[in-house]
């Protein structure tokens, strides 16, 4: 390779990172330049929408309210993190007992923490069907006793 070559090898590298560096920086400011909006569905754009209102995209909050809403986000994560070791626990002793994790029972010591679901009793002479039958009448019929 010969320094020319080199010096425009150079050259367009750095021509392309600086075109790269103002089209990021160009990205950034236009959505703030239109505006906010949120669209009928609770969806939001940066493209004005049917039925949609513009809307100023600040947190409005104070930093109480900030530093509590990043407080439970964080608790949550704590709880699914632990819901998530406890799941893989019961997965690896359901493949150590050779059968599926899908239809593992959970751990003894954590069923016994829970309390025990209630039977509901039939009410005296209450028929019980097998299906739940829906019945209605169509648009326009004259709806009948059954």
């Amino acid at each position: 390779m010969t320094d020319r070559s080199l010096r425009l090898t150079v050259l367009a590298i750095r021509a392309t990172l600086a075109m790269a560096a103002g089209i990021h920086v160009a990205s950034i400011a236009a959505p703030n330049a239109q505006g906010t909006w949120r669209c009928a569905n609770n969806t939001y754009t940066d493209q004005p929408c049917a039925e949609g209102k513009s809307i100023d995209p600040a947190d409005a909050r104070s930093e109480a309210d900030r530093r509590a809403a990043d407080a439970a986000t964080r608790r949550a994560r704590r709880g699914a993190d632990t819901q998530e070791k406890e799941r893989l626990k019961r997965e690896e002793r359901a493949s150590r007992e050779g059968r599926p994790a899908v239809f593992a029972r959970p751990a003894a010591e954590l069923v016994a923490d829970k309390p025990a679901a209630r039977r509901t009793k039939k009410k005296k002479g209450a028929k019980e069907t097998e299906f739940f039958t829906a019945h209605g009448s169509q648009p326009g019929e004259a709806s009948r006793k059954r």
